[in-house]
C-alpha cells in the first residue's frame, strides 16, 4: 500500500470528485481530471469560500491558496523598507558616494543613488505639499481680508451710529428735547 492511496468513501462535492488519503490530506479531483492535494485546513476553507455554490448545486473548482503571494508580499515589504533607509541615510548625509572601483565602493555608489532617488521623491512630496499649504493659505488670507473689509464696514456703521445718538440731544434745545419725550410718551401710551 503506497501513501497516495485514498481511503475511506468518494465524495462529489461541486462537481469535484474527493477523497481523503492515508496521509491525512484530502485528494480532489476536477471535472478536468485535474488532481490537487489539499490539507484539512485548505479544504475547510475552500468549502467556506464556495459554500453557496455548494448549496446551489453549482460546480466550482478547489484552488489551493498561493503561498507565493505572502512571499512577494514580504519581499516587498522588506524592498521598501532598503528604498526607505536609504533615502534618510543619504539625506542626512551618513551614506555618501565614494570615487573608489572596487566591487565594494560600486555597490556603495549604488546604494547612494538608490537613496538620492527616494530624497528626491521626498522633496517632490514636500513641495507639492509646500505648494498646496500656500495656496490654501493664501486663499484663506483672501477670505480673512473680507472679512475684515465686512465687519471694518459694520463697525464703521455702528460707530456712527452710536455717536448719532450720543450727540443727538446735545445739539436740540430744551423745548426740542421736551417736544420728543412727549412725542414718544405719546406713542408709547398707545
Amino acid at each position: 500500500m503506497t501513501n497516495n492511496m485514498t481511503i475511506g468513501p468518494t465524495l462529489a462535492i461541486g462537481g469535484n470528485k474527493v477523497e481523503m488519503t492515508t496521509k491525512g490530506k484530502i485528494k480532489v479531483t476536477n471535472t478536468e481530471g485535474k488532481v490537487s492535494t489539499l490539507s484539512q485546513d485548505e479544504f475547510k476553507k475552500q468549502l467556506v469560500k464556495n459554500a453557496d455554490k455548494i448549496n446551489a448545486g453549482e460546480n466550482f473548482e478547489f484552488k489551493k491558496e498561493s503561498k507565493n503571494r505572502n512571499i512577494l508580499v514580504g519581499l516587498g515589504g522588506l524592498l521598501a523598507a532598503a528604498y526607505i533607509s536609504l533615502s534618510i541615510a543619504v539625506g542626512k548625509g551618513k551614506l555618501t558616494k565614494t570615487n573608489a572601483k572596487t566591487f565594494a565602493a560600486k555597490a556603495k555608489n549604488t546604494f547612494v543613488k538608490i537613496g538620492e532617488s527616494g530624497v528626491n521623491i521626498w522633496e517632490s512630496i514636500t513641495k507639492g505639499v509646500n505648494k498646496l499649504k500656500n495656496k490654501v493659505s493664501s486663499k484663506s488670507k483672501k477670505l480673512q481680508e473680507k472679512r475684515y473689509a465686512t465687519y471694518s464696514k459694520e463697525q464703521a456703521e455702528n460707530i456712527a451710529h452710536k455717536n448719532f445718538i450720543n450727540n443727538f440731544d446735545k445739539n436740540l434745545s430744551s423745548a426740542q428735547r421736551r417736544d420728543l419725550i412727549l412725542d414718544a410718551r405719546e406713542a408709547f401710551s398707545k
